[in-house]
């Protein structure tokens, strides 16, 4: 446990610097709170009209499968990036340590970053409930626990996807075709939640509003997909130690399966990831090009590998087109 201990703090340390450009860094982050503090405030006007009423259990599970749902969509991109892409890894791997601690200490920092969004998006719900019913003590402590239990199984999940994806299909082994694809799919579910957006607006809220009063269908589905949150949900509201059991039988077994799949394709994957890199330095060679030709390849390199310019410099001028003819055909009164 002492190492475990010391390399999580060393690789917390590691993640939370801020460079030289502290200021700006810190300036950057307080703009963005200032930015969503409205949308916090309509979130918890919401959520206290929706606790006294009838739908205050449905109207939780919703949040709890958007957090997760959130978690999983950034989970996609961190757990990747620190357990596949990121520099120190061959530098772990010879440490005198268990496998398993650098495994868990990863785990770690992933969670810490999104734990972030959960109390981002479930503070003002707390809030509200804590408001909404003063006297449900057990239900106040089974929230707060649900703050930070809450963002487990869609992290595992979406860890044992990415350990067999990276295991059973060596194209994505590569960090610049990783990020094409994610940087592809960020893409896709933008035009998405756009178009959702648009549908909802078109139809005045009836979408939303059929989703909370007529059968729940959306929401049972959802409820299905990440089937932690019933049970996250009835704890909460009916205060149920039976209901919170569950839902801790749900993280512990996940957590298991983690950990086996980390111990049976993570490690040999990053193990052949490390030498293949290491053979691919040895072999490298040096072409002869013109200045030209060189400072050009390199700035398509660039351009190819790098999510933010592929995506707004070459694939905008490819997925706005498809977005208006969406636009014009969900909602054809606009002119």
């Amino acid at each position: 446990m002492r190492n475990f201990a010391v390399l999580t703090k060393a690789l917390l340390k590691n993640s939370l610097s801020l460079g030289k450009k502290k200021a700006k860094t810190l300036a950057l982050g307080a703009l963005i709170i200032v930015s969503i503090l409205p949308l916090l405030w309509i979130l918890y006007t919401s959520s206290v009209d929706m606790f006294a009423s009838r739908f205050d259990l449905m109207w939780l599970e919703m949040f709890l499968v958007a957090t997760a749902m959130l978690v999983l969509w950034t989970a996609l991109f961190t757990f990747a990036s620190s357990f596949y892409f990121s520099n120190d890894v061959p530098k772990l791997l010879v440490l005198p340590v268990p496998s398993w601690t650098i495994v868990a200490a990863k785990f770690v920092i992933n969670y810490i970053s999104c734990l972030t969004i959960s109390l981002i998006a479930l503070l003002p719900l707390l809030v509200a409930f804590i408001q909404t019913h003063p006297t449900q003590i057990v239900g106040i402590v089974m929230f707060v626990l649900q703050l930070f239990l809450n963002i487990l199984p869609p992290l595992f999940v979406m860890s044992v996807l990415t350990m067999l994806v990276m295991r059973f299909m060596p194209f994505f082994a590569n960090k610049d075709r990783f990020n094409l694809v994610l940087g592809l799919l960020g893409i896709v579910f933008g035009v998405s939640v756009g178009v959702m957006s648009n549908m909802v607006s078109a139809s005045d809220g009836e979408v939303v509003m059929n989703l909370m009063t007529q059968s729940p269908v959306l929401l049972g589905m959802a409820t299905k997909l990440f089937f932690h949150v019933p049970s996250a949900a009835q704890s909460i509201v009916d205060g149920s130690f039976v209901s919170l059991l569950v839902n801790v039988a749900i993280i512990v077994a996940l957590g298991a399966l983690f950990f086996v799949c980390a111990q049976k394709l993570y490690l040999p994957t990053v193990l052949s990831m490390s030498q293949g890199a290491q053979k691919k330095g040895k072999r490298k060679t040096i072409r002869k090009q013109g200045a030209l030709a060189s400072y050009m390849s390199v700035e398509l390199k660039q351009l190819v590998r790098t999510p933010a310019y592929l995506s707004n410099c070459v694939l905008g001028a490819f997925i706005m087109p498809i977005v208006l003819v969406l636009v014009f055909v969900i909602n054809p009164q606009i002119r």
